[in-house]
């Protein structure tokens, strides 16, 4: 079998959560023998460069005078073949999946892993509780998420050209049942849609039962400093902690992004008591930080399509506090401690329970039953029956 892979993001130029996944999978195909070339949509320029016998870089969604969005499906257009060559073509992260579907000649398996032909403001429609798609709604988030004017009809438009092309694929793919659930109220046929998880990372397994106690212990949060992840949402929950939990626990905000500015103001102006600190680390660093750590604050404000830092806390035998979405609800409604981000004071209240409490070592080991089922060489022969039924 011999598979093209499409993707935005693939390490070492991304190491993003879309880019350490694709990796993994491809690795795993190719130890299952399945004959995998990577086509990585994020070159600087309009020309393709050939990485390696099996990998080559096309240009990105920037490297076109128009947004990403359509960028990447230029890019697609104009520098991919038809791919005739291969089985099956698999498109990952899936900004690009319209052109992946209008030009390639074997069939073609999507992943969504992402809310790009899925929802314009996914914040506010997990706000709404998740309604079934309609024009009106379509238009009304693309003003909630910035567009105005002409730009916010022609989004519209793109939003509804680019779903119908993205519905095409002969195989659709999400990494949870609640993603299921939103792709079904954003117009696709439910019929129509497999759910394979997400993966691990094997590097982020360890063998004991939690980290020794500290005179202090550590909460995290790991991911881009961005509005819909909740950096500073997370900041701000725990400066407003009682006191006698600030004497016990320090909160390391691991990131970069625009929101770190917001971030460093916040910790320059709370009180004495309230130990914050801003950090980043490399990836193959983060093994060491989930196990340092005593539990990880996950503060994401729309519906994760299946975050890493899931999987990576649970291997790690850190347990999790989580904003409750349909993605959280099916993958962490055993493992995980849930609260509604959008009732004002739970996420405080909420954490400030969990802090509290001498227990976190069971929903630790709760997490780590959990995980075997994510392991590569499980989550890849799911994508290869899949692959053999298309074909």
């Amino acid at each position: 079998m011999n598979v093209a892979f499409v993707t935005a993001e693939y390490p070492p130029k991304n190491i993003g959560g879309a880019g350490i996944s694709s990796k993994l999978i491809v690795d795993e195909l190719r130890r299952q023998d399945v004959s995998t070339d990577v086509f990585v949509l994020n070159g600087d320029d309009r020309q393709v460069n050939r990485i390696s016998s099996n990998r080559y870089e096309h240009p990105s969604g920037g490297a076109y005078p128009v947004p990403e969005e359509i960028g990447e499906n230029l890019s697609v257009l104009h520098t991919l073949s038809d791919l005739a060559e291969y089985d099956v073509v698999h498109s990952y992260n899936t900004g690009h999946l319209p052109a992946v579907v209008a030009r390639a000649s074997p069939p073609v398996v999507a992943t969504i892993n992402n809310h790009m032909w899925v929802c314009v403001d996914p914040t506010q429609f997990l706000k709404d509780g998740c309604p079934p798609s309609n024009p009106r709604q379509v238009y009304r988030y693309a003003g909630t998420a910035g567009y105005s004017g002409i730009r916010r009809i022609g989004r519209v438009g793109l939003e509804y050209l680019g779903r119908s092309m993205a519905k095409r694929a002969d195989a659709i793919t999400v990494q949870n049942e609640g993603m299921k659930h939103v792709l079904s109220r954003c117009g696709y046929a439910v019929d129509t849609i497999s759910v394979i998880p997400n993966l691990v990372d094997p590097q982020f397994f360890v063998e004991n039962d939690g980290t020794e106690a500290d005179e202090k212990r550590t909460l995290v949060f790991l991911g881009r400093l961005v509005e819909n992840k909740g950096p500073v949402h997370a900041a701000n929950a725990f400066v407003d902690l009682p006191r006698d939990i600030h004497r016990n626990w320090e909160f390391h905000i691991y990131g970069q992004g625009p929101q770190a500015s917001t971030i460093e103001r916040l910790i320059d102006t709370s009180p004495a008591e309230v130990d914050i600190e801003l950090k980043y680390s490399p990836y193959p660093e983060l093994p060491a930080v989930y196990r340092s750590a005593d539990a990880l604050f996950h503060a994401s404000r729309y519906t994760e399509p299946f975050s890493r830092t899931w999987l990576e806390a649970m291997a790690s035998n850190t347990p999790i506090i989580c904003s409750r979405n349909p993605s959280s609800e099916a993958v962490l409604s055993d493992v995980a401690v849930l609260y509604d981000l959008f009732d004002e004071g739970e996420p405080q209240a909420t954490l400030a329970d969990v802090l509290r409490r001498d227990d976190l070592q069971r929903l630790a080991r709760k997490g780590r039953e959990l995980i075997e089922r994510y392991r590569p060489a499980v989550v890849c022969t799911e994508y290869i029956d899949l692959y053999e039924d298309v074909i």
